[in-house]
């Protein structure tokens, strides 16, 4: 799984945008991240010019509405 999740990691440097607005961020107006999945993991990133950062990595079988906003919203 940790090879399959650094992949995808490793995909964004050629693909940085493929990715979407996770719905619980952009429910509150939080448009500035993006995610991809592996599953069942989530993987939210920014990208901040043109380099991505990856902020974190969630198990997208739990509710994370909450835990995005208290990291994202800090």
């Amino acid at each position: 799984m940790l090879k399959r999740i650094e992949a995808a990691g490793i995909g964004l440097e050629t693909l940085p945008g493929k990715g979407h607005v996770p719905a619980e961020l952009y429910r509150v107006g939080v448009r500035d991240y993006l995610e991809i999945h592996c599953k069942p993991y989530r993987i939210i990133y920014q990208i901040i010019d043109k380099r991505v950062y990856v902020h974190c990595v969630l198990d997208g079988r739990r509710d994370v509405q909450e835990h995005l906003r208290r990291r994202v919203l800090r």
